[in-house]
């Protein structure tokens, strides 16, 4: 039996087992061999088994000492892992870029608990997943046949837990917001996929955490219409309805959050700006009323 297939059955074995593992020793040799398959193109693999475990073992067990989170963490940063052929596109490779997202996002969750990174460890893995998220090229959502992809969604999940990391300052957040913008005007992909969702949630938090002012959100909020002034061809297209959809998800989020009308405002007229049946709509109402 190859060491695929036993990766396989004895993860189900873990699984059945409620996540358990006599030995220490052993839980460690499992973070190897499953580092080794996390992008595998079978779901099964991939998703339900690997994720999930590691999910229990370092979020919920919280196994695993402040040396090893750290190994495992620079593991997923390498060049075999999120780095894995970045640049390509609508190839295999992107599932372990974008599954190897997840495992960053679940140890930066630890760090939150309990901080292990120093200062100059966080501004490294903030620089080189910021520089990933922005280079990623495949992002394709949901694969027949081999599963969730999922870059710009886990990698909004990366950054929803780099926001709320103390080391985070305000120039750390405009480093993040300025990503999203760059993702939204990717100029190939219009997300389907629920990715704005994901992306809404972590300016949402900016916002209700008040982890930047106002007034650096306003003027965000304001660039993200800057693609209307651009030449009417796919770039601007894909860019123009990307941030449409994000200032939706947004909006409906703040209408629960009554203490920030001026950014509900702002991204009110932003919709506007960018959602060019609006003049259609108003010549309908105006024939409507002769």
């Amino acid at each position: 039996m190859d060491r695929r297939k036993r990766l396989i059955l004895e993860l189900r074995k873990i699984q059945e087992n409620q996540y358990k593992v006599a030995e220490t020793k052993k839980q460690w040799e499992y973070i190897v061999w499953m580092l080794e398959y996390i992008g595998d193109t079978d779901p099964e693999l991939r998703d339900d088994l690997i994720y999930n475990t590691l999910y229990e073992w370092i979020d919920v067990k919280e196994y695993f000492n402040e040396d090893q989170l750290r190994h495992i963490l620079f593991i997923l940063l390498d060049e075999k892992h999120l780095f894995y052929q970045i640049g390509s596109d609508g190839n295999d490779s992107v599932f372990t870029r974008t599954f190897s997202s997840l495992g960053v996002a679940l140890i930066l969750n630890r760090h939150r608990k309990k901080a292990f990174l120093s200062i100059d460890e966080f501004i490294e893995i903030k620089n080189k997943f910021i520089g990933y998220y922005t280079s990623e090229m495949d992002l394709r959502g949901y694969i027949q046949g081999s599963g969730w992809a999922h870059g710009t969604a886990h990698g909004a999940d990366v950054m929803d837990e780099l926001v709320q990391c103390s080391e985070s300052d305000g120039g750390v957040i405009r480093e993040i917001l300025k990503a999203f913008k760059k993702v939204m005007y990717n100029g190939k992909y219009i997300f389907c996929n629920e990715e704005d969702e994901r992306i809404s949630r972590v300016v949402f938090r900016i916002i209700k955490e008040n982890l930047l002012s106002k007034h650096a959100i306003i003027k965000w909020l304001e660039e993200l219409s800057e693609c209307i002034e651009w030449q009417r061809d796919r770039l601007q297209y894909v860019a123009r309805v990307n941030a449409k959809n994000f200032v939706r998800c947004l909006y409906f989020k703040m209408m629960h959050y009554d203490n920030t009308l001026d950014i509900i405002d702002e991204i009110f007229k932003s919709e506007e700006k960018l959602n060019r049946f609006l003049q259609l709509d108003q010549e309908l109402i105006e024939k409507m009323q002769i």
